[in-house]
């Protein structure tokens, strides 16, 4: 994507690498934030890594953003992963959440509306989430459901911000107070699932 990530996790690391397939989007995130000397952004297919691009088992974190659902071919990309990443390095994602038939509704409406939303999108189970990672033999993982009014925010620009900023303020509270006390059966209800692990040693 567009390297956001770099910022609001700077100061938490000593380098930071952004891979994205899009030349556009790199020529993006390098525009938005290549002034910091400490992280890079990287045009390359993850499937094509190799140790030219990226130091082999270099990596102590590996970050996905909402990335795997726009990807094809999860084992290869895993495996690419499991190149770059150091034995037991940590694995975080955020992946979209299938189980809410509401939320699937409009998101296939969300794809006929907006000519920019990609259509060619993979909405994942948990079942299907954990079941992917065990066969590629990740350790301790974790799976949650998050956000469930926050996440349109970050879909879609809402004009005036006088609106939408405290309008995306209560989500955020909301969304704390239903991670704390929803009680887990309703909780397949969210937009997403967040995805720890870690890689085998």
């Amino acid at each position: 994507g567009l390297g956001a990530s770099s910022k609001y996790l700077e100061g938490y690391y000593e380098r930071y690498m952004g891979v994205d397939y899009s030349e556009r989007i790199i020529a993006k995130a390098r525009d938005m934030y290549g002034s910091n000397q400490k992280s890079e952004f990287i045009r390359a297919n993850i499937k094509d890594i190799n140790s030219s691009i990226i130091i082999p088992h270099s990596a102590d974190l590996i970050l996905a953003v909402g990335a795997l659902h726009h990807m094809t071919e999860l084992d290869k990309v895993i495996k690419s992963l499991t190149h770059v990443a150091k034995p037991g390095a940590y694995f975080v994602a955020i992946e979209p959440n299938s189980a809410n038939p509401v939320i699937q509704a409009l998101r296939w409406l969300w794809a006929r509306i907006n000519l920019a939303y990609s259509k060619d999108q993979k909405f994942f189970s948990k079942k299907e989430l954990y079941e992917l990672f065990l066969k590629h033999d990740f350790q301790d993982i974790e799976l949650e459901f998050q956000g469930f009014f926050t996440p349109p925010f970050a879909q879609v620009v809402l004009s005036p911000q006088a609106i939408s900023v405290p309008l995306s303020k209560t989500a955020i509270l909301v969304d704390k107070i239903l991670d704390a006390w929803l009680p887990p059966a309703f909780k397949f209800l969210s937009w997403n699932i967040v995805i720890r692990a870690k890689f085998s040693k």
